[in-house]
């Protein structure tokens, strides 16, 4: 495992995401304390993972890379469903209200909006 570049809390409290250097992200339950093994990994990014973030409702999940991308993840079954080229580092992804407002923040100084489908 490599190390954890980020990480974000669910709002329930109950699943924490962990973005790592060697281009994954390990889905937990944190009710589980012996972190044994994640409920799943995600893999897609080509870049260390800098960023994810957690829809309000907890179903999606947003990472951004130093590979320029977003990748955004449906965490019910754990398949990536976008990914939106940021030209630049990624680093720092918000998801709003009803899963569909994306901001961006890159390392070139630019604040993007997306509005998903």
């Amino acid at each position: 495992m490599g190390f954890s570049g980020s990480i974000a809390l669910s709002s329930d409290g109950h699943t924490l995401a962990s973005g790592y250097t060697h281009q994954m992200i390990d889905i937990w339950d944190i009710r589980d304390t012996s972190f044994g093994q994640p409920l799943c990994t995600l893999s897609g990014h080509t870049g260390p993972v800098r960023t994810v973030a957690f829809s309000p409702d907890g179903r999606i999940l947003a990472s951004g890379s130093r590979d320029t991308t977003i990748k955004v993840w449906d965490l019910s079954n754990g398949r990536l469903v976008q990914t939106i080229g940021q030209g630049s580092i990624v680093s720092i992804v918000i998801l709003g209200q009803n899963n569909s407002l994306l901001i961006s923040g890159c390392d070139d100084g630019t604040v993007k909006t997306w509005i998903r489908n």
